[in-house]
């Protein structure tokens, strides 16, 4: 029995992704908006992103209902919207091009953690766009059957 799903499903496995981060992104969105109440295992939620930034003192919270408002946009964005939609790619460069911005220009988020959000922003954006066909072939290069 196959653990990995066969090279003719590899784009549910990307649409998958795409949606349990959509969810993950709209959780993270309702506790900074102090949604979700503040419960002994979701309090990571309420930080997680916050916690990113190297110099923040959490003493501003009209700033991080803001960043609550922006997080819930593209988790709604990939949720609502099927994979290859443009705005869905475009969603995930932006929020490459935002963490680049802070980590690479103003130092606000370590290098090692700004980057790794880059990378797989991109490739998640590239991806994003790939037919079911390209998805199922390069999902075959990697995943030999």
């Amino acid at each position: 029995m196959a653990i990995l799903p066969s090279n003719k499903n590899a784009h549910r496995l990307v649409t998958g992704f795409i949606t349990l981060n959509g969810i993950y992104d709209v959780f993270c969105a309702l506790s900074l908006l102090n949604i979700i109440p503040s419960v002994a295992c979701l309090n990571w939620l309420q930080h997680i992103h916050l916690h990113m930034l190297d110099n923040y003192k959490h003493d501003n919270p009209l700033f991080e209902r803001f960043f609550g408002y922006w997080v819930f946009t593209y988790g709604v964005i990939r949720l609502t919207n099927h994979r290859t939609n443009p705005i869905v790619r475009y969603g995930y460069f932006i929020e490459a091009l935002a963490i680049a911005n802070e980590t690479f220009f103003h130092n606000s988020i370590p290098f090692l953690e700004g980057t790794y959000v880059v990378v797989v922003c991109m490739i998640i954006g590239y991806i994003s766009k790939l037919s079911d066909e390209k998805c199922s072939r390069i999902y075959s290069f990697f995943f030999k059957a």
